[in-house]
């Protein structure tokens, strides 16, 4: 299941933004006809794929999310997976 806030970001946005709180550089990107050749296109759709989800069916059950958005989960998810031992780079 994916369960989202209902925040829109692209998978750019979201990498870029997880990279920026790691402290590490943002991830590079090539051509989609590129990475084709390299990985087939089925792959390069997949890793493409902007997700969006609508939470209004969750929330109407009185769910509230721990974080609102993916700015206030990302950090603390890197804090815990650092703690843990288990995230290089941070």
């Amino acid at each position: 299941f994916v369960v989202a806030d209902g925040a829109e970001p692209t998978q750019r946005e979201l990498l870029d933004f997880t990279a920026d709180q790691m402290g590490v550089k943002r991830p590079r990107s090539i051509p989609a006809a590129v990475a084709s050749i390299a990985a087939g296109r089925g792959a390069v759709a997949t890793m493409t794929l902007d997700v969006h989800a609508d939470p209004s069916a969750l929330l109407e059950t009185g769910f509230e999310f721990r974080y609102p958005t993916y700015r206030e989960g990302v950090p603390q998810a890197l804090d815990l997976l650092g703690a843990a031992g288990t995230l290089a780079g941070k």
